[in-house]
């Protein structure tokens, strides 16, 4: 996924884009990379256990529309 968006910033380093994407917004890099997904899905891994989740989406104009 990574290497999907490191084009995405103007960096030297691997670590400064790392940086970057902290700092510019994930999601928008995300969606700037691999276009409006409807769901995502991650992976964690803790200790020697790993949990698949599927998340839902949200839209950024919908989340301001509705406060």
């Amino acid at each position: 996924m990574l290497q999907k968006i490191y084009p995405l910033l103007s960096a030297e380093r691997r670590y400064f884009k790392l940086a970057k994407l902290e700092l510019i917004s994930f999601p928008r890099l995300y969606w700037q990379a691999f276009g409006e997904q409807k769901n995502i899905e991650i992976e964690i891994k803790k200790e020697d256990r790993v949990t698949n989740y599927q998340l839902k989406s949200i839209k950024l104009i919908e989340d301001y529309e509705k406060k």
